[in-house]
């Protein structure tokens, strides 16, 4: 589910469904015993839509902050490790995905460098949280696909997928949801053939 940050600081501790005016996001992800609420403004609206009068802060529900760091890269290994894990989540087909341009390099460096090779979540989780966020930006098809068919090769199957999809809803609304319901299905199909 992704919730809204400010909402989940006005209620107390307590999350509540977010105003649909409000753009910045976080995602819920729960892990056994434990839920963490993880900010993602630089995923939803870049960035630029600031929590009015409230300074974003990562929120995390039965875990004692500050977090001990996650990094498992370095500024001179991350590009490496990036295409790695691309590799591993994609197929070999991505190898040298960064070579061919200026942003590629930038997703293979920062995305999958950076933060897909931290500590804290595993891929099933990561890629969930992936596919939620880009589900709620739109127009972001190619992609969705791309990571819908990852989280079924990872064992989150279709089934799981559309009630991931249910669950935000009220949160990213009908066209989006719809448009994600169409991803999955065509994603189910490629990786499992026609039922």
């Amino acid at each position: 589910r992704v919730f809204h940050l400010c909402d989940f600081q006005r209620s107390k501790g307590k999350l509540v469904c977010p105003r649909w005016a409000d753009i910045q996001r976080i995602a819920a992800v729960t892990t056994g015993k434990v839920t963490l609420i993880i900010d993602a403004p630089a995923v939803c609206a870049g960035g630029k839509v600031p929590c009015p009068g409230r300074r974003p802060t990562p929120a995390v529900i039965g875990v004692k902050l500050p977090l001990e760091g996650q990094a498992t890269t370095t500024m001179d290994n991350r590009l490496e490790k990036g295409e790695e894990t691309q590799i591993r989540l994609f197929g070999p087909q991505m190898k040298d995905f960064a070579k061919k341009g200026t942003i590629n390099k930038w997703l293979v460096d920062n995305c999958f460098g950076d933060y897909y090779t931290r500590k804290g979540l595993n891929d099933n989780d990561r890629e969930m949280v992936t596919f939620c966020y880009i589900a709620a930006q739109g127009g972001c098809e190619p992609q969705l696909l791309a990571h819908a068919q990852a989280n079924i090769k990872l064992g989150n199957d279709k089934e799981f997928l559309m009630k991931v999809i249910e669950q935000n809803v009220p949160f990213i609304g009908y066209p989006r949801s719809l448009n994600a319901v169409t991803i999955v299905n065509k994603a189910d199909e490629a990786v499992n053939g026609k039922d």
